[in-house]
């Protein structure tokens, strides 16, 4: 399904904190894992459930693998606003 690769090389782009670590780890643990419940799953509409729970987990994990933004980032926002 989805490939973790893209993830991976924003995630190596940057040193993460150990809570980001964490975060990180936990959501692809999570993203494996509803994607191994929704293959096993019998029933289609558990199956599709499981679905769509991975694809929120994997949005989560994307945002995971973002670095923070820079204080100059952080201005420019404030600045729009």
């Amino acid at each position: 399904m989805t490939d973790f690769t893209k993830i991976d090389e924003r995630w190596a782009g940057w040193t993460p904190s150990a809570a980001e670590k964490a975060l990180f780890t936990a959501t692809r643990e999570a993203v494996e894992w509803l994607r191994s419940r929704r293959d096993g799953a019998v029933d289609p509409e558990l199956a599709k459930t499981y679905d769509r729970l991975a694809s929120k987990a994997l949005a989560v994990h994307r945002e995971a693998a973002e670095p923070p933004l820079t204080q100059v980032e952080t201005e420019m926002a404030r600045s729009v606003f």
